[in-house]
C-alpha cells in the first residue's frame, strides 16, 4: 500500500491510499509536528477497530501523555472529513492530492462495513 506524504506549515502529513493491500493495522492518516516533535495517528487496528495514537517524540518531558485508544468509526470519519476540509483550503502543491486521498478514505470507510 502506498501513501501520500508531504509537508505543510510545520507538519508532516501521511495519508494512506485505500483499500489496504494487506490485513492488520492500517494507518489511514497521520500528522507529525516538527516543532515540537509529536505525532497524531488515526487508523484501523489489527482487530479491525478504529484507533487514535498520540506520541510525544521530542524528549521525555511529556512521554506520559502518549496514548493509544480505540475510537468510534464516527470519530474517525469526522477527523478525516476535517482534514479534507483543511486541505481544500490549502494553497500548497499537494493540496488536491491530499483532498482526493481523504475522499478515498471516507468512501472506503463508509462502504467497508
Amino acid at each position: 500500500m502506498s501513501e501520500l506524504s508531504f509537508y505543510y506549515d510545520k507538519w508532516a502529513y501521511s495519508i494512506a491510499h485505500v483499500p489496504p493491500a494487506s490485513d492488520g493495522k492500517v494507518v489511514l492518516y497521520s500528522k507529525t509536528c516538527i516543532g515540537p516533535l509529536q505525532c497524531d495517528e488515526y487508523g484501523i487496528d489489527e482487530k479491525g477497530k478504529p484507533y487514535y495514537r498520540y506520541e510525544w517524540i521530542e524528549n521525555d518531558f511529556f512521554e506520559d501523555d502518549n496514548e493509544t485508544k480505540n475510537i468510534s468509526e464516527e470519530k474517525l470519519i469526522s477527523v478525516i472529513e476535517y482534514a479534507c476540509s483543511y486541505f481544500r483550503k490549502g494553497h500548497f502543491p499537494e493540496s488536491a492530492l491530499a483532498v482526493s486521498a481523504c475522499e478515498e478514505i471516507l468512501a472506503w470507510l463508509k462502504n467497508k462495513g
